[in-house]
């Protein structure tokens, strides 16, 4: 049985509670969020024995060896942070893309993996889309001859869909 918590009770988590929530040999011990409503909305769906946390901080110190792993779905710019602390802390990292925002902090985690021996994998769900199946059926077909380059251009409406979140804070 691995012992999981979510970090971060936003949009994309709901993804990652409803596929965890089903897994028989997953149990969902904690969420944690800065918002504790939506941390306590993801354990009344989710996980109602779960433990509520309105920081990572507070989790870590209270849970410390009785997880396996976490779930980051965090802003972007506390990734690296709390990988880095979920890795040090013995447990295992599954965090959204982008993994970090910086070649440095890149490295750190890959050291910190190295030393820690856990795992650290980074979500990215596109490569299963319908898009990216039909771009790899026609390169693997040879169809289109000899591929030497695919570009692509994905445009979502972030701007008028993330108004008031952090998505839109130059700091986050």
């Amino acid at each position: 049985m691995l012992n999981l918590a979510i970090v971060g009770c936003g949009g994309m988590a709901g993804g990652h509670g409803q596929i965890l929530a089903g897994m028989p040999d997953v149990k969902l011990a904690a969420f944690c969020d800065v918002l504790p409503e939506r941390a306590e909305a993801f354990r009344e769906k989710y996980a109602k024995d779960a433990s509520v946390f309105p920081s990572f901080d507070a989790m870590l110190a209270k849970l410390g060896k009785a997880l396996d792993g976490v779930v980051l779905v965090t802003p972007h710019t506390v990734h690296f942070e709390h990988a880095t602390k979920a890795l040090e802390a013995g447990w295992h990292v599954l965090v959204e893309k982008p993994m970090v925002t910086s070649s440095e902090h890149a490295y750190a985690l890959w050291r910190t993996v190295n030393k820690t021996g856990k795992k650290l994998g980074i979500a990215f769900q596109a490569p299963y889309s319908a898009e990216y199946e039909c771009i790899a059926r026609l390169r693997d077909s040879g169809e289109l001859g000899k591929v030497q380059l695919i570009q692509g251009w994905l445009a979502q409406g972030w701007r008028t869909n993330t108004v008031g979140t952090w998505r839109q804070d130059p700091k986050m």
